[in-house]
């Protein structure tokens, strides 16, 4: 297989996985939102912005990895898709629990969760 191929192929793991566990677990809670009748949680742009602090992380990590020549040699289309899907998943994990540390989580739910924004709040 040749290196360009499995270096999109571990971009593409990338990108997906910071896609994944950014959009994924925000669904999960507006179906259940809706399903318990409450009103739809909006969403934040600190979840834009972790996912793309992420994506950029996790694309220099992978182009890291892959760019040298023996790992991408010793390398498979599906191995190199996995561990940069899971390596952004971590990644975007990670960034998101130092957001929730460093956030005002009130005015967080307050903003999600009502039509009220942010300044009223604080």
């Amino acid at each position: 297989m040749s290196d360009s191929i499995i270096q999109v192929i571990a971009l593409l793991g990338a990108i997906l996985g910071v896609a994944y566990r950014t959009y994924y677990p925000y669904a999960d809670k507006v179906k259940e939102m809706e399903t318990q009748d409450q009103s739809v949680l909006k969403w934040l742009h600190k979840y834009t912005f972790t996912a793309v602090i992420s994506m950029v992380s996790s694309v220099v990590i992978a182009l890291g990895v892959y760019s040298n020549i023996s790992v991408a040699q010793n390398s498979t289309v599906t191995g190199a898709f996995i561990q940069t899907f899971l390596a952004a998943i971590g990644t975007n994990e990670l960034l998101n629990r130092v957001s929730y540390k460093v956030t005002n989580r009130n005015i967080d739910k307050q903003a999600s969760t009502s039509d009220t924004s942010v300044e009223s709040v604080k």
